[in-house]
């Protein structure tokens, strides 16, 4: 398997989810156009070198997790960026405060223990 020695940054992650600029939108225009559309209200690398998001879902904000490495997909080992959602109780815990700290209050039991273990680490 030949690894990708491209880490995640940024805008990497933010092109999961926001929108191409349009043919007609200049770089000025897209970036304001992104600060009002974009379904990503903040992002921070974790300390882990995960990416952890707070993602706008309709009138919720919700946390997900991004990583980026190697996976067994039929029999072979790929490059693959893997994102997760908190309500799928991902194993990566080490998303910091000021993310946890945009999301809105849930029910969700997974989505409960990965925010209590992400704060419980942070603690440490």
């Amino acid at each position: 398997m030949t690894r990708d020695p491209r880490p995640l940054d940024e805008w990497t992650v933010r092109g999961i989810f926001d929108r191409d600029m349009d043919e007609d939108e200049d770089e000025d225009e897209y970036a304001a156009a992104m600060e009002k559309e974009s379904p990503v209200v903040a992002l921070a690398e974790g300390a882990d070198g995960v990416w952890y998001v707070a993602y706008r879902e309709e009138e919720t904000i919700t946390g997900l997790t991004i990583f980026k490495g190697p996976i067994e997909r039929d029999g072979k080992m790929i490059e693959a960026i893997i994102v997760s959602s908190e309500k799928e109780n991902p194993s990566f815990t080490g998303a910091p405060r000021e993310i946890l700290d945009l999301l809105t209050p849930t029910g969700n039991r997974a989505a409960n223990r990965w925010r209590e273990a992400c704060r419980s680490r942070g603690q440490a």
